[in-house]
């Protein structure tokens, strides 16, 4: 089963989490940009992408990720990106691997500190 792209956002004290699930393409990067726009405009410490769940991502997915990673380093926010497999192998084919970061995901963690946000 194919799924369309759906992007939404986790916020907790200091940290953004963009999650990613789907097929990330040409059609479908601007609701990515939006969910990303939204995460930076609160000025997190840092901003976690979690592109796991995606089935597929375009070039476009890939140049969304570097545009941010600019705007996030510009910003003073540290970034981070957890990647699948069709996500890592775009990444890599375009030179770009050294973007995506594994990080532990944090256990623990109670649901009343953190606030989802969907972005439609």
């Amino acid at each position: 089963m194919v799924m369309d792209f759906v992007a939404f956002i986790e916020r907790s004290p200091g940290r953004s989490v963009v999650y990613a699930r789907g097929e990330l393409d040409v059609a479908t990067c601007a609701r990515l940009r939006e969910a990303l726009d939204q995460a930076m405009s609160e000025a997190p410490k840092s901003l976690h992408i979690d592109f796991r769940g995606l089935d597929f991502m375009a070039v476009a997915g890939a140049e969304a990720l570097l545009e941010t990673d600019g705007l996030c380093s510009a910003l003073g926010i540290r970034v981070s990106v957890t990647v699948s497999r069709p996500a890592s192998r775009v990444l890599e084919v375009m030179g770009l691997r050294w973007l995506a970061v594994i990080e532990e995901s944090s256990r623990g963690r109670s649901r009343e500190e953190a606030r989802i946000t969907p972005v439609s």
